[in-house]
């Protein structure tokens, strides 16, 4: 009996054992299950992630591109989503949605949800919160409602950007859907993907804009100016009618700036731009040109008095006061005019012919315009006298170099410094470099003035190296001139071969203009160059006319985005958008950020929250003597 008993507690011990050994399995099979689980959603996220990058890059429009990235998000699983969806866009009108994409929708809610204000049914709510939403069942929280409309729930989530709600992502679930963290997770790293696609596209579509257009007032630029230009001179060479062209700017407009402030020159220069548009015929087209520079092509002229009557409609506008922030003021204008093809057999001596007549029109007292003359010599006394002290100068080694860091937004620590050619004339004193580096391309000297710069840099980076300094990467700026040499590359290998200079210590800037010009040509000289390890940065960015689709083809490694940009960053909207786009466009492309011109603690304190990498300019350091830039090294 106490055999039998003893047997019968072994059973029960043994089968307590093997309870819990079979719990144990249990819990590791859970566990290995919810690890394979987490695992896949972590692939399927990456996979989603990755495919719409890869699809961004891809030339599509971006209707096709946000279907591909809605069918993308639909496919996944785990997430037990009905085949349905869309995705909304902020349009035009701020803080309204506006439908771009849908799958599977019914007519009745493709028609109904078109636009939905902020605030407004779930996905209103999600862009006004800027939080994902989600709604089970159909209840009040649907403000859009149609008879018969089956009941489902709602993913709604907003697709953000610097505080800023760009769109919502809306996905539909079954009633009863059980939702859990990591589908929030989930649905909001693909929703933050989708922003940085979006400003990115953004910024490359303002950018390209710009390529054409004058962001101030809307007008042609320069490029767009020279094209229609040619667009004239290829429909009038067959026939016997004429191109007129204009150049005209704003008498003692800088005073005006100086008196009233920039932001009161904007809306004179906004004001002047619609009165020349309202002036011209169909078919003409006016351009700003600079600053305060206009240009006017006007197209099939039969003669000059055609010329005159357009110009005395031009003058009759232009001349009647106007009234700016309460100030009303009364602007006068030279104007310079040259004709195809008696001035100029193409758009560039039409342009050159026009501005010199300008120029004598400015010079003579009552005078207010100028035909364009034979006798009229392209090179102006100025700039005679200005080549000739120049070579003088080359001879007598009156050329400096000044040298301005560069530095970590976060840290200010100095992290390179840019070489800055100055002329110390021994007749005019500290001589400006836009006034003789515009004569120096001109005429060519800029290749032996370039090379002088590159060797000189080159000889004062590595003496303080040899006398133990620390020293940073110094850039040096490339001329289109210079970047177009075919002996360029040598240049720069023999000069870094004489003072042993290590390529890790040197970048080259290059215009983003001259960067575009021939693309072809551009790669392989990029190429060559980052085969020697020099670095490579794009100079002016965003005065030029790249793209995302160039930018990516070529092994480049800093963008410094033009000052114009940074000097109204924290006072223009429209400005601070599109330098948020380039700093996430470039982290994308893993370029460098570098911003030129900072001049106030605001607008360094701004561009550290956007993430820019590096900044340049007077709230650090003004361009220094080599004697007082090397204490900055050593201090």
């Amino acid at each position: 009996m106490k055999e039998e008993n003893k047997t019968k507690k072994q059973l029960i011990n043994e089968l307590i054992e093997l309870r819990q050994q079979i719990t144990e399995i249990e819990g590791i099979e859970t566990e290995r299950r919810q690890t394979k689980e987490n695992i896949q959603r972590s692939y399927d996220i990456q996979t989603v992630i990755n495919s719409a990058l890869k699809l961004s890059l891809e030339d599509m429009p971006l209707e096709e591109f946000l279907k591909h990235s809605l069918d993308l998000i639909l496919s996944i699983p785990w997430l037990s989503l009905e085949s349905k969806g869309s995705i909304f866009l902020v349009g035009d009108q701020p803080e309204v949605l506006v439908m771009k994409i849908q799958k599977n929708l019914p007519e009745e809610i493709q028609k109904l949800c078109a636009r939905i204000p902020f605030g407004r049914c779930i996905c209103g709510k999600a862009a006004l919160t800027q939080e994902p939403i989600f709604i089970d069942h159909l209840d009040e929280n649907h403000e859009i409602q149609f008879e018969g409309m089956s009941p489902h729930g709602h993913y709604c989530v907003p697709i953000l950007f610097g505080g800023k709600t760009l769109g919502v992502v809306d996905l539909y679930v079954k009633e009863g859907h059980h939702h859990d963290q990591r589908e929030k997770d989930f649905l909001t790293a693909i929703a933050n993907t989708l922003a940085g696609i979006l400003i990115r596209r953004q910024a490359e579509e303002r950018i390209e804009y710009l390529a054409y257009y004058d962001a101030l007032t809307g007008l042609p630029n320069r490029n767009l100016f020279i094209d229609r230009m040619k667009q004239g001179i290829a429909r009038a060479e067959p026939t016997s009618r004429f191109v007129g062209v204009l150049i005209t700017d704003i008498k003692r407009f800088k005073s005006i700036n100086d008196t009233y402030g920039s932001e009161f020159g904007d809306r004179v220069l906004k004001e002047v731009a619609e009165r020349l548009s309202n002036s011209i015929r169909e078919g003409d087209t006016v351009a700003r040109l600079g600053n305060d520079e206009f240009g006017i092509a006007l197209i099939d002229i039969a003669c000059s008095d055609d010329i005159i009557h357009v110009l005395e409609k031009i003058m009759k506008s232009v001349s009647q006061p106007m009234r700016v922030s309460g100030e009303e003021i009364t602007l006068t204008f030279n104007f310079g005019i040259s004709m195809y093809p008696h001035d100029g057999k193409n758009a560039d001596e039409l342009s050159k012919s026009a501005g010199l007549a300008l120029t004598i029109a400015k010079k003579e007292v009552g005078k207010t315009y100028q035909f364009y003359t034979e006798d009229m010599n392209i090179k102006a006394s100025e700039f005679i006298a200005m080549e000739k002290n120049l070579r003088t100068a080359i001879t007598n080694e009156e050329f400096v170099l000044h040298y301005q860091p560069y530095w970590d937004i976060n840290t200010k620590k100095i992290v390179g410094m840019e070489a800055l050619v100055r002329w110390q004339s021994k007749d005019m004193g500290l001589v400006s470099p836009g006034k003789f580096i515009p004569v120096l391309e001109d005429t060519g000297m800029i290749i032996e003035v370039g090379e002088w710069i590159l060797r000189t840099a080159l000889r004062q980076i590595k003496e303080w190296q040899d006398k133990g300094y620390p020293v940073v990467p110094i850039s040096v700026n490339l001329s289109l001139i210079q970047f177009r040499q075919k002996e360029m590359i040598e240049m720069v290998k023999k000069a870094m071969r004489e003072f042993s200079f290590h390529p890790s210590l040197l970048t080259l800037e290059i215009t983003e203009s001259a960067f575009m010009q021939d693309i072809e040509y551009t790669n392989s000289v990029i190429n060559t160059v980052k085969d020697i390890g020099i670095s490579i940065s794009i100079d002016d960015f965003g005065t030029g006319y790249s793209s995302l689709a160039y930018l990516k083809r070529f092994p480049i490694d800093n963008l410094k985005i033009d000052i114009s940009f940074i000097r109204e960053i924290t006072t223009d909207t429209d400005t601070a958008s599109i330098v948020t786009a380039i700093i996430a466009m470039a982290h994308t492309l893993n370029l460098k950020t570098i911003a030129e011109g900072i001049e106030t603690e605001e607008q360094w304190k701004f561009l550290r929250l956007l993430r820019c990498d590096m900044g340049q300019g007077y709230y650090i350091s003004k361009p220094l003597p080599a004697e007082d830039a090397v204490k900055l090294l050593i201090s």
